[in-house]
């Protein structure tokens, strides 16, 4: 009966929902959709240089952004990238050590779920992506649990925070 019913119409258009094969696909839908947000914001990313500073600074300050990546404190990169995070007040971010997964959801209107793998063929090594983007509601309720326990496993103490308001506290 589904299958009968899937021939007579088009439930869904291409529109609703879209595939990613590239990680630089994955990282131009990403972007897109951070400029999109409107108040919540989650980025899952396989490592914190992937994650575009300059755009989550243009973004309201009332926009609660969350970020789930592997991060070093001992890459001098990365430091940089924590200090700039630090300096906005809506930042939260985790390390994850898994660079398995990227992903956004843009307040529960919009997802993105990557699965990433590492590949070895001879000398080459690389990256495979396979992802999907959606605004259906039903893919919406089965992929945003995948990107919020990615959050909830991720480690909340990287460094101590650069922040001028926790160095007060700690000083006091």
């Amino acid at each position: 009966e589904f299958w009968d019913q899937a021939k007579k119409k088009s439930v869904m258009s291409m529109k609703d929902i879209w595939f990613i094969r590239s990680v630089e696909g994955a990282r131009a839908h990403i972007n897109e959709e951070i400029s999109k947000t409107k108040m919540r914001l989650l980025i899952v990313a396989p490592n914190i240089t992937e994650i575009n500073t300059s755009i989550l600074q243009s973004l309201p300050k009332h926009i609660n952004i969350r970020i789930a990546t592997c991060i070093n404190p001992d890459a001098p990169e990365h430091i940089e990238i924590l200090q700039i995070l630090d300096g906005m007040q809506n930042v939260s971010y985790r390390n994850r050590e898994q660079q398995d997964l990227c992903g956004i959801n843009r307040d529960y209107e919009e997802v993105i779920l990557c699965i990433l793998s590492k590949i070895d063929i001879g000398k080459e090594k690389g990256i495979e992506i396979g992802g999907i983007g959606s605004i259906v509601q039903q893919h919406i309720k089965i992929f945003v649990p995948v990107l919020e326990e990615a959050w909830r496993g991720a480690q909340k103490t990287v460094v101590p925070s650069m922040r001028p308001s926790y160095t007060q506290k700690q000083t006091q």
